[in-house]
């Protein structure tokens, strides 16, 4: 088993073959993970330079990630087991510890170029395709203080991490434009067909390409025919060097009232990153 150092907040499992990066809360203190929210990415990983070997073609499978927990100092010496599963270091006098959740992630996808780090041995290793994942966990899942562990699939290495409680992330500011060009933005509420676009500019901190869930005020967007659909693909329609990105939502959808003056869209990266923005309406026909 390989483990890369932590200072980068990267740990390769498994012999290079695969590697987790785990997002902290504090890029300072790499070892720490929230109690209700833990991100990151995992990695198809070789340990032959790319340059010289060719590291296998996509398509890539799913990546299953495996979440552990238990009082501070716990999980020492744990490691391998069945899936869902770590085995104690003296069984049976250490029982195995089940996972408490897992996530699968989207099949990764190429890294251009590989992505190259350290392990603890001085090994260089390259990630050449990864995809990100995330927990969502109730309260009460883990505790503060607890230890955490994550595994990528039944590998026999783990990432052992401290948890601590962390303050609700403000999500991202949003740009966005309810009828894209036109002023003053009229609305029918009442109105049951998908007549209601609205544009997601992309930024620096605002990957539209990266959206996974969207909605306009309590409303999905519509599901469009394949040609519309394409219309709507990501694309720099500013001019700014960001792509942006169209919506078409239902008015009678979305809980726009008579009288409303502004509504709101919320959606979330694929990395459960939070985003939202407003834009001024008018309501008529009420």
């Amino acid at each position: 088993m390989v483990i890369a150092s932590s200072g980068s907040a990267k740990w390769a499992i498994g012999n290079g073959s695969t590697d987790l990066e785990v997002t902290g809360p504090n890029p300072a203190l790499p070892n720490q993970v929230c109690t209700t929210h833990i991100q990151g990415r995992a990695g198809l990983s070789t340990g032959s330079d790319p340059a010289t070997t060719t590291p296998p073609a996509p398509p890539y499978s799913t990546m299953v990630v495996e979440l552990f927990t238990g009082p501070g100092g716990s999980l020492d010496g744990y490691s391998g087991g069945p899936t869902g599963q770590l085995v104690g270091p003296d069984p049976p006098n250490t029982p195995p510890v089940s996972a408490v959740a897992f996530v699968t992630t989207a099949a990764p996808t190429a890294l251009n170029p590989p992505e190259n780090y350290t392990d603890f041995s001085g090994n260089n290793f390259w990630e050449y395709a990864a995809a990100s994942f995330s927990f969502d966990l109730s309260a009460g899942t883990i505790a503060p203080g607890n230890e955490v562990a994550l595994r990528l699939g039944s590998h026999a290495a783990i990432v052992t991490l401290s948890a601590i409680t962390c303050a609700a992330p403000q999500p991202l500011v949003a740009s966005i434009d309810v009828l894209p060009g036109i002023s003053p933005n009229l609305v029918i509420p009442s109105l049951r067909l998908p007549v209601l676009p609205v544009r997601v500019f992309g930024s620096a901190q605002l990957d539209v390409t990266a959206i996974a869930t969207v909605k306009l005020g309590t409303a999905a967007p519509a599901a469009l025919p394949a040609p519309l659909a394409r219309l709507l693909a990501p694309r720099d329609r500013n001019g700014d060097g960001y792509l942006d990105r169209d919506y078409v939502f239902v008015p009678a959808a979305t809980g726009i009232s008579c009288g409303a003056t502004s509504v709101g869209l919320s959606g979330t990266l694929t990395n459960g990153t939070a985003f939202a923005g407003m834009d001024a309406i008018r309501t008529i026909i009420c």
